[in-house]
């Protein structure tokens, strides 16, 4: 199971694609096809709800289809200041961009080629 990450093959036909994972805000997805990184409005957008994409036009038949969540790792969403009051949202984003770059480091170590008992690389 993928925390941050789908996977579809494009039929030339089929313009949307379900996002299967919980994402903070559009920036942080990632959509690939074919390996080629697209751009929100210029090549797809996001439908009220946020649940799926629109391609503008349809993904090549068996054109790799890769839709990401990459959280920032350099930067912070929160910086707190001593003396000030704790929000409730500024701890859920904390803790949401902790929680997101969890998830993304699993999906992409398990994404990774490994060895297996033999000590062979499966």
């Amino acid at each position: 199971m993928s925390y941050a990450l789908t996977r579809y093959t494009g039929n030339n036909s089929t313009t949307t694609y379900t996002i299967g994972f919980a994402y903070r805000d559009k920036a942080d997805l990632i959509v690939k096809v074919a390996g080629v990184t697209k751009s929100l409005t210029t090549d797809y957008t996001i439908p009220a709800g946020g649940t799926q994409i629109q391609f503008n036009s349809p993904p090549a038949q068996g054109a790799a289809i890769l839709i990401q969540r990459s959280t920032s790792q350099t930067s912070r969403l929160v910086d707190y200041a001593a003396g000030a009051v704790f929000k409730e949202s500024d701890l859920d984003t904390d803790s949401i961009q902790g929680f997101n770059m969890a998830q993304e480091a699993i999906d992409i170590a398990n994404d990774s080629i490994a060895k297996d008992a033999n000590n062979l690389f499966d």
